[in-house]
């Protein structure tokens, strides 16, 4: 006798388990507690990036995985996760339009001329060249599994999926926490530089 067909579980009658295999270290919790949050996760970022942004994929991706790690270093939770992970999702929103306020797009095309001028300011060029040095310092310091992953991701335009692949990961998750591992590395890396630099 084949079993009734039962509707699938909401997100928050639904964690109480998840989240008890994934504190027990059941290896394929990440994955469902990431499926668990991904719709509310998705739709606060949806509402203010819109669902076709740019940027929308990626700060859902970072968000799951900000609230993953932060999980297990905490080995517990208590309160409202789905009200949590929404609110760090909104958080990563804010910060990304406060961040285009500040410094909005400026096309480049129409710059070109400018920025190859022979007269450009000696002191930008200085700093430009510090900042560079800073940066090439940096990823060499970095260690080759990030090195080689920002290269891919940022410089070769490899897709997450293919680079998840080439990787031998099951998940495109893993990609985006190594990713957002390597960039903390290496800010920090180069903020250190930079600040010997121009101390």
């Amino acid at each position: 006798m084949s079993r009734p067909h039962l509707p699938p579980q909401d997100p928050e009658s639904r964690l109480p388990a998840v989240l008890a295999a994934f504190f027990a270290g059941d290896p394929e919790a990440d994955d469902d507690l990431c499926r668990t949050l991904h719709a509310p996760v998705a739709g606060a970022v949806a509402s203010f990036l819109g669902t076709d942004g740019p940027e929308t994929d990626d700060v859902i991706q970072e968000s799951l995985m900000a609230v993953v790690g932060y999980l297990r270093r905490r080995g517990g939770f208590e309160g409202n996760l789905i009200r949590f992970a929404v609110t760090v999702a909104r958080n990563r929103c804010r910060n990304i339009l406060t961040w285009r306020r500040r410094r909005p797009h400026v096309p480049l095309e129409p710059l070109a001329d400018w920025i190859a001028a022979p007269e450009r300011n000696p002191l930008d060029a200085y700093a430009e060249e510090q900042v560079l040095g800073a940066l090439r310092a940096s990823l060499a310091d970095l260690g080759a599994d990030c090195r080689d992953l920002l290269r891919a991701l940022f410089m070769e335009k490899v897709s997450a999926e293919s680079l998840c692949e080439r990787l031998g990961l099951t998940t495109v998750r893993a990609i985006y926490y190594r990713r957002e591992n390597c960039l903390k590395g290496l800010q920090l890396l180069m903020n250190r530089r930079l600040g010997e630099a121009w101390s």
